[in-house]
């Protein structure tokens, strides 16, 4: 669960945001298990998921940080992004399919 306290949160909300982080991850795992094999982009996952309040940023965070946990691989094959640019898709890594967070 990485919240990044950048602009200097409280205790409390600094706790709330990681605990908000961890229910991103846990959402963007489920939904890539799921999937199992099909690559997906960060805006791919954000339209899955419905998520009309989250920033795409979030969602790219959160995509990282499974990455680092070695959960998620990022790919070579690229999509056209929601700007007009091409972007990235991941997939679950395979020494970790079907595991879940807990």
């Amino acid at each position: 669960m990485s919240y990044y306290n950048t602009n200097k949160l409280t205790s409390e909300e600094c706790h709330e945001a990681r605990k908000k982080c961890g229910r991103q991850e846990e959402s963007i795992l489920r939904l890539m298990n799921a999937r199992y094999g099909v690559p997906m982009s960060p805006e791919e996952v954000l339209n899955a998921l419905r998520w009309v309040n989250t920033p795409l940023t979030s969602v790219r965070r959160a995509m990282t940080t499974l990455t680092e946990k070695g959960y998620l691989r990022k790919t070579n094959l690229m999509v056209m992004g929601m700007y007009g640019k091409p972007t990235h898709t991941w997939v679950v890594n395979e020494r970790t399919e079907q595991m879940s967070l807990v």
